[in-house]
């Protein structure tokens, strides 16, 4: 199972595109201008820093899925192979012992004598 990869939201993509304004305004008035509060810079540096740590924290979560997913895989595979080392066991005890023994019913499996034969319904006209 592939877990889902984390992609942009639109809030963070709408921020981007205000950013180039913001670069585009700073370049225009050839200084950097705070959109924030004065105890609350919010410059082009401090945009770009907070979008910076979000595209690193989104590269981090997309590993880490990404190994789980590696983790995923190959729990899957050895659930496999034990489930084939189960059916062997019970073919290996029933070859080796017959269908009908006790050793059959001792792996789990279920003896050819206590199997019932299905029981048929005639068809009413």
């Amino acid at each position: 199972m592939a877990f889902r990869k984390k992609v942009e939201n639109k809030k963070v993509i709408i921020t981007r595109q205000r950013l180039s304004g913001v670069e585009q305004i700073d370049i225009k008035r050839n200084k950097t201008i705070n959109y924030g509060l004065e105890d609350q810079p919010l410059t082009k540096v401090e945009i770009k820093g907070t979008l910076d740590a979000y595209t690193a924290s989104v590269n981090a979560y997309n590993q880490l899925l990404m190994q789980v997913d590696a983790q995923s895989n190959s729990l899957k595979e050895m659930e496999n192979t034990i489930g084939k080392i189960g059916v062997s066991i019970l073919k290996g005890a029933a070859s080796k012992f017959g269908d009908d023994a006790d050793e059959v019913e001792m792996v789990g499996g279920t003896r050819a004598s206590d199997r019932k034969a299905p029981v048929r319904k005639k068809k009413e006209a």
